[in-house]
């Protein structure tokens, strides 16, 4: 054999494999296989959870803006019926009044209550002189903003049309007759549900706070301007909530706006939002407020 043969080496394609070579070649071990397959598990299961609380704050979002469209709504035909207030001709010599929180209902039961008169009565047999308010109502663990409504009848003939009575025109039991807002009553006088909270101030024609009831004004009259703010949760927050959170929340409605502060509806719904977020940070992320201001037609 010539020499310079001796001295050639074969190309890598034909050189012989041994055990060795095969077994580098042969790819993942089943150990690295299971760790690949841990670390892909791992991230499937932190992008779902991320896709899900996206996607549920996108709907909790969206609930809150076609509840928010609905409670704008709400003002909006609150504030129109609010608008026609009256006194009479002669305020000092009628019975008819304009009351917030009115002494004659338990704020225990009916925290947040305003009612008034105006000519809007859907059946005029008797005359056009309605009464009309709204207040929350919680039964149980659902809150709902209620509204009441009698239409005149013939004198002593109804026990609800009681507008010339002093002090008695509005009570707990009228409240509950007129508008009990249960299943029973096919929701009677219910208006709008998952409200937690309404606020409301009357402004003189000076700017200066309305004292809340039109007789405790001499003369008797109503106030030149009326704010009214209501407070709501989404559904799927008042389907969670318990009987002893319920109860935490009227209590901390009740509470604002604390004695001395400035007289603003909104302020107290912002003041009663914080204290919510401090308080009941995930109820809170349901919750929004909303206002409206509306200036009466018959101010005098």
């Amino acid at each position: 054999m010539r020499p310079w043969l001796l001295k050639c080496r074969l190309p890598a394609f034909f050189r012989f494999r041994g055990k060795h070579d095969r077994r580098r070649q042969a790819g993942f071990s089943l150990v690295e296989m299971l760790v690949s397959l841990a670390i892909l598990a791992v991230l499937i299961l932190v992008l779902a959870a991320l896709s899900t609380q996206s996607e549920q704050m996108w709907r909790q979002g969206e609930n809150q803006k076609q509840y928010r469209e609905k409670a704008r709504a709400t003002l909006d035909y609150m504030g129109r019926e609010l608008r026609l207030a009256v006194l009479g001709a002669d305020p000092a010599k009628t019975g008819l009044e304009f009351v917030i929180n009115p002494s004659g209902v338990n704020q225990s039961n009916f925290p947040n209550s305003f009612f008034w008169q105006a000519p809007i009565a859907t059946d005029s047999t008797y005359g056009n002189m309605a009464e009309v308010g709204y207040f929350v109502r919680w039964t149980g663990t659902q809150p709902n903003l209620c509204r009441f409504f009698v239409n005149p009848s013939a004198p002593g003939s109804s026990s609800k049309y009681l507008i010339y009575t002093s002090n008695a025109w509005v009570t707990d039991s009228l409240l509950t007759a007129v508008a009990p807002a249960t299943s029973t009553s096919h929701y009677q006088g219910l208006f709008l549900e998952n409200v937690i909270g309404l606020w409301v101030q009357g402004y003189n024609v000076d700017g200066s706070a309305y004292g809340g009831d039109s007789k405790g004004v001499t003369p008797n009259q109503l106030p030149a301007s009326v704010e009214i703010a209501l407070a709501f949760l989404d559904a799927s927050t008042v389907a969670h909530l318990q009987t002893a959170t319920a109860t935490q929340i009227q209590t901390l409605s009740q509470s604002y706006p604390p004695s001395g502060s400035p007289p603003s509806a909104s302020a107290a719904a912002e003041q009663f939002l914080t204290h919510l977020r401090t308080s009941l940070p995930l109820i809170a992320s349901g919750a929004a407020i909303i206002g409206i201001r509306v200036n009466l037609e018959n101010y005098r």
